[in-house]
């Protein structure tokens, strides 16, 4: 299902919500992107896999307004994936308490900056929680990937 919302400065974004078929108050995920520009299949992939785990995924237009390879601004696209994660908790499929992100190759800078924001923009404690085995699980899986020349 596509979505669109809003990003921390105002303007808006959309994205896919990939979920089980007939899914309410499950887990759920938000891709945070890699380096380059826009978004791939690749995040639609991943994100229907965490599906099929029953796991409701959010997969976003990534932020290209002034990104370069010279220029990123971790913070600009944290407030991003933040408002990710608050348009995922909004979402009938998934359990508000139960959302975090996962963050791939560049993403895995921006996901953990989010942590900064804990207390100043009024998001919960337990938010500190990390996607634990099954997010490092994945993560190790797109290195060996990498390893084999980009072939599953």
């Amino acid at each position: 299902m596509d979505i669109t919302f809003t990003r921390g400065d105002g303007t808006t974004t959309t994205g896919t919500v990939h979920a089980p078929a007939g899914a309410t108050g499950r887990p759920g995920v938000v891709l945070v992107h890699g380096s380059g520009k826009g978004r791939s299949a690749h995040y639609d992939l991943t994100a229907d896999a965490f599906a099929r785990a029953g796991i409701v995924a959010l997969a976003y237009g990534k932020r290209t307004e002034g990104y370069t390879p010279a220029h990123r601004d971790y913070s600009l696209l944290a407030d991003d994936a933040l408002a990710g994660l608050a348009a995922l908790r909004s979402r009938p499929e998934v359990d508000p308490a139960r959302v975090g992100l996962w963050g791939l190759s560049e993403g895995g800078w921006v996901a953990p900056a989010r942590r900064f924001a804990v207390g100043r923009r009024g998001i919960p404690d337990h938010d500190r929680r990390e996607l634990g085995p099954a997010g490092r699980a994945a993560g190790m899986g797109e290195r060996d990937q990498v390893r084999r020349g980009g072939r599953a």
